[in-house]
């Protein structure tokens, strides 16, 4: 077989030039059949599908790979993907995000012997138009029994001394808003 590109005579069952090292000839196949033609053929001998241009079998052997590596990268992308969201999930629903404490539980939650201070139904009536500040619950404050710092038991026993002053209910949640904010809206 004689090299197109560089004239050398070959024998008829080398593939590659042993001059010049270019393929002796492309492999060429029907697109529907996907059965091997003769090289040259134009037409499919089986059906008389037109061939396009001939793929050579180290292109197509090298898009072979190319599509599995490509395949692979995004398998790798989506499980990456995947992992992140679960991760997100998991980090978020822990309290994390901004969130530098140990642990989410109130501290009387995690030592329940401690015993629990009673306020008054006039303490925990005020307690009633606020959320506890602690950030540790999110609880309405009358609900809530933590002793975090600026936490529930803070904020009654505050909310007691000013009851025992004297000031009015009124006067008495805006001396609490002031100090401690996360008044109930709406």
């Amino acid at each position: 077989m004689k090299c197109k590109h560089c004239g050398t005579i070959n024998s008829s069952k080398d593939r590659y030039c042993k001059n010049c090292g270019k393929p002796l000839s492309a492999k060429v196949t029907c697109p529907n059949w996907k059965k091997t033609l003769p090289p040259g053929s134009k037409f499919c001998s089986n059906c008389g599908t037109k061939i396009g241009k001939p793929v050579k079998a180290h292109e197509s052997q090298s898009r072979k790979k190319r599509g599995v590596r490509t395949e692979v990268f995004v398998i790798a992308i989506v499980v990456v993907l995947l992992a992140g969201a679960a991760g997100y999930a998991i980090y978020s629903a822990s309290g994390g995000f901004g969130s530098n404490r140990s642990s989410t539980l109130p501290s009387t939650a995690q030592n329940p012997s401690t015993p629990l201070p009673s306020f008054s139904p006039q303490v925990e009536e005020i307690a009633a138009y606020f959320f506890c500040p602690c950030g540790a619950c999110d609880l309405i404050l009358a609900e809530c029994h933590c002793d975090e710092p600026r936490g529930a038991i803070e904020v009654k026993s505050y909310i007691s001394k000013l009851v025992s002053s004297g000031l009015s209910r009124e006067e008495i949640i805006k001396e609490v808003e002031t100090e401690y904010g996360h008044r109930i809206t709406g």
